[in-house]
Parts: C-alpha cells; sequence; structure tokens
C-alpha cells in the first residue's frame, strides 16, 4: 500500500493541516460498493456522509476539514 502525507494550511487561520493518503493496491476484479467503503471507513462514520452516485461512491464531510 503507498501512502503519502500532504502538508496544507489552513486558508483561515494559518495552523498546518497533515492529512495522509493511502492508496491500496488496484484490483482489477474486485467491485467497490458502498459497504465496502463504509468498513473501510467505520472510525470516521460520524465525520462524514457517503452515498452511491452515478456508478460511484461520493464521500462528502459534514464540517470543515
Amino acid at each position: 500500500m503507498e501512502k503519502r502525507v500532504l502538508n496544507l494550511e489552513c486558508p483561515h487561520c494559518g495552523n498546518p493541516i497533515a492529512i495522509q493518503v493511502m492508496k491500496p493496491e488496484s484490483r482489477v476484479d474486485e467491485t467497490i460498493t458502498i459497504d465496502t467503503v463504509r468498513s473501510a471507513i467505520n472510525e470516521w462514520m460520524d465525520c462524514v456522509d457517503i452515498v452511491e452516485q452515478d456508478n460511484a461512491v461520493v464521500i462528502t464531510p459534514k464540517g470543515y476539514l
């Protein structure tokens, strides 16, 4: 699994924000469903909304990051 950290700065207060991005190995034969995504990000379920839209799973934060 490829991991990368993006260091951003809040445009309002200037505080640093570190975001870890993980890219799993791609599996062509595996279908990603909304349930698969929910189980993968279970610890952040209170912070995001997850919907299925146009053959994609869309994750939206409930508040400002």
